[in-house]
């Protein structure tokens, strides 16, 4: 396991998606940042960090990253056994975990330079490490997700439209209109899933911090389940 992760990683480092996300993000939110003169950087980082575009941009990578798995002959020099490919699966997980957490202090520095000097913050140390951190696990579980939506999907198409609509929560949206349809006034559903319980994580206000990280921890746990029984059953090689 520990030498598939370390393949991993390396081939993450390997790959210009991550140069060119870092540094379009980097350059967006600097920019961004620089201009919103009104905005406190409090504002800034809920907004922005907490914005619908991380998520996208790791449910995009998890995608690409499985897809080039299987194009680049990767997984043909490895052991074909279902133990070996759990491990494969679940190799990758950690690799989605490092690259959402480059894009997130990648965005948290972006903006701190960008209003050095302008925009207080009311924030502390602690707030701002709790934040980052939440926000790293919400999207570590989002990554995990589609890698195993791409099992699923088999492509690299439908993941990629589902990861935009998903990382906006617009399926939150819809599943939240049928709760009100069929009286589900509790909203169980739409408020439990992992963008919705992501969207709570905030510098400034408060939140429930156990029921974020059930929540996240729950969905990572069943994604990585329902990921291991696919690619286990299938010829990846």
């Amino acid at each position: 396991m520990l030498n598939l992760i370390n393949m991993n990683v390396k081939r993450l480092f390997k790959t210009r998606a991550l140069y060119a996300t870092t540094i379009i993000l980097f350059g967006l939110f600097f920019f961004i940042a620089l201009f919103a003169a009104k905005s406190t950087f409090d504002d800034l980082s809920d907004e922005l960090i907490g914005s619908g575009m991380i998520f996208m941009l790791v449910g995009i990578f998890a995608t690409v990253y499985s897809d080039e798995e299987r194009k680049s002959g990767f997984l043909k020099n490895l052991d074909a056994s279902k133990k070996s490919k759990i491990n494969i699966f679940l190799s990758k997980i950690p690799v989605i975990l490092l690259y959402n957490t480059i894009l997130v202090l990648t965005a948290f520095a972006a903006l701190f330079l960008g209003k050095m000097g302008n925009g207080a913050t009311t924030a502390s140390i602690s707030a701002y490490v709790l934040f980052l951190l939440f926000r790293i696990l919400a999207g570590t579980a989002y990554g995990t997700a589609f890698l195993a939506i791409y099992e699923i999907a088999r492509g690299n198409v439908v993941p990629t439209i589902l990861t935009v609509f998903a990382a906006f929560n617009l399926h939150g949206v819809l599943i939240n209109m049928v709760e009100k349809g069929v009286g589900m006034n509790n909203h169980i559903l739409s408020n439990n899933l992992i963008v919705s319980k992501a969207m709570q994580i905030s510098v400034a206000q408060p939140y429930n911090f156990i029921s974020v990280l059930l929540v996240v921890f729950a969905w990572i746990i069943l994604y990585s389940i329902i990921g291991m029984i696919i690619f286990q059953k299938r010829d990846v090689f």
